[in-house]
Parts: C-alpha cells; sequence; structure tokens
C-alpha cells in the first residue's frame, strides 16, 4: 500500500498484522507491507484512507477500497478529491 504521511501515522500506532512493515519513500509517501487475507472488513478498514492511498497491490483491493470511499463521501454530498501518487 502506497500512502500518505497522515497514513502511515496511523500505521505507525497500530499493528494489523506481525508481518507488517513501513518504509519511508519519500517525504509525501510511504510504503505499507504485509500479508493478511482480503476479507470484507479489512477493505472497510482500508476504506477509513481512501483519500491517503495512492496504491495498493493487489489492484481489486484498490479498487474495492476506492468504490467504498467514494460511495461515502458521495453520500454526505462532498466532493470526491483524488489523492495521486507523488513522484
Amino acid at each position: 500500500i502506497w500512502g500518505s504521511p497522515k497514513m502511515a501515522e496511523h500505521f505507525e500506532e497500530i499493528e494489523l498484522h506481525p508481518s507488517q512493515k513501513l518504509t519511508k519513500l519519500s517525504e509525501d509517501e510511504y510504503l505499507l507491507e504485509f500479508r493478511m487475507p482480503l476479507a470484507y472488513h479489512f477493505i472497510r478498514y482500508m476504506a477509513g484512507f481512501g483519500g491517503e492511498i495512492y496504491q495498493m497491490d493487489p489492484s481489486e483491493l484498490f479498487f474495492k477500497v476506492r468504490k467504498i470511499w467514494t460511495k461515502g463521501l458521495e453520500s454526505f454530498g462532498m466532493e470526491i478529491r483524488r489523492q495521486e501518487k507523488i513522484d
């Protein structure tokens, strides 16, 4: 999972899985790695970071998370802000 410093800050304090590893790639990008089943509750949890996630592998997971996040914003009448990976 490639994401923002805000996402990284959360995962510095929370361990979802013992295999979790957080790496700073640049001032604005972090890589969060771990092995975990693609369960619905995990997808919902990660949707809370939708705007702070730049990309996820597998891409199937990224699209499921982004779909939930987008629907949540729309249900509150909020504008959708797409966060792009920074090179």
